[in-house]
């Protein structure tokens, strides 16, 4: 609640800012009341600096001030949270994409952190350990240290609600401690994978998902935990394909190949290449036809458009995915 209560003082100072408005004039007068004021501009800087918390009803009476109803300030404290999110998401983007100077920009360039949502500024944080990890800034025990900072870490085996931040820190404990034949992080992450009314998720942020899902099975199939790794990818193509998100279902179905190929699936294996092949071919990702083409005829010592021929017969006949 305080954290809510912080921003909405935050945003409601933007707005008093953007009309020209002095602390002064917005405090000194109430219309709706037969007082001469609706706090001193002390009061005001108290509520600024987080010693004491806004009232619903002291926001309305600055609204009034403010010419705006609370509707509009509700209303625009929510586009402020969204248009925060993007930018957090244009950092993460460019981490991906390995694009160093533009995230470094960026990172430098972000200066709202006082009016961030709880989600935002731990997804703002994960950038920033991620990043500066990678960027070999901080050592695996340091990231491991700021990481247990933002996730339930000793009490993740009881918990039963994560968010896409949870996830991708996670995600990233389980890539440094796998190096050192841990495995504590990956396993509370294949337990959320696997149960998805574990994860609580908006229509702006699932688009996260597919790439954790991705991510997950590839490092299960290096550690050759090949019926998880089955198991996370299946249930990650049921998430792409519901939502959508097809870009990530060719290194998902990539998994299913590989992990069944070493179990001797040998049908299986073979359907799910094509499935790979197909999928790259179908979003036109030229990068990912290339990447996959070449893996896919190392793995089988063939080119990997024989399957589509060899398998004519049982793929008319394949049931859905």
């Amino acid at each position: 609640m305080n954290e809510n209560r912080q921003r909405y003082i935050y945003h409601l100072d933007e707005l008093r800012q953007k009309k020209n408005i002095t602390v002064k004039e917005l405090c000194e007068v109430s219309k709706s009341s037969k007082r001469n004021y609706i706090c001193s501009d002390r009061q005001y800087r108290k509520y600024l600096s987080g010693i004491n918390h806004i009232s619903d009803m002291r926001i309305s009476e600055f609204c009034e001030n403010l010419g705006i109803s609370t509707r509009d300030f509700y209303y625009t404290l929510n586009e402020r949270d969204q248009y925060i999110y993007d930018s957090i998401k244009n950092i993460y983007n460019s981490i991906l994409s390995k694009n160093i100077k533009r995230v470094i920009l960026l990172l430098d360039e972000f200066t709202t952190e006082g009016e961030l949502t709880n989600q935002n500024y731990r997804f703002l944080e994960y950038c920033r350990i991620r990043f500066y990890y990678e960027d070999k800034r901080l050592l695996p025990d340091e990231t491991i240290a700021k990481i247990k900072k933002h996730i339930p870490y000793f009490e993740c085996d009881d918990c039963e609600a994560f968010d896409f931040v949870d996830a991708l820190f996670l995600l990233l404990l389980a890539k440094i401690e796998t190096t050192n034949q841990r495995d504590e992080g990956l396993r509370v992450l294949i337990r959320v994978l696997n149960n998805s009314e574990m994860l609580y998720l908006s229509a702006e942020n699932r688009n996260i998902l597919p790439t954790i899902y991705a991510n997950t099975s590839l490092m299960l199939g290096s550690l050759n935990r090949l019926m998880e790794c089955i198991e996370v990818s299946m249930k990650g193509i049921e998430f792409c394909k519901k939502y959508s998100f097809h870009k990530s279902l060719t290194r998902l179905y990539y998994s299913c190949s590989l992990s069944h190929k070493k179990l001797g699936h040998q049908s299986k294996s073979q359907k799910y290449a094509m499935l790979c092949m197909s999928n790259a071919i179908a979003i036109n990702n030229k990068n990912e036809i290339n990447h996959f083409y070449m893996n896919l005829q190392e793995d089988y010592k063939k080119d990997p458009f024989l399957l589509f021929y060899e398998l004519k017969e049982d793929t008319l006949k394949m049931p859905p995915i």
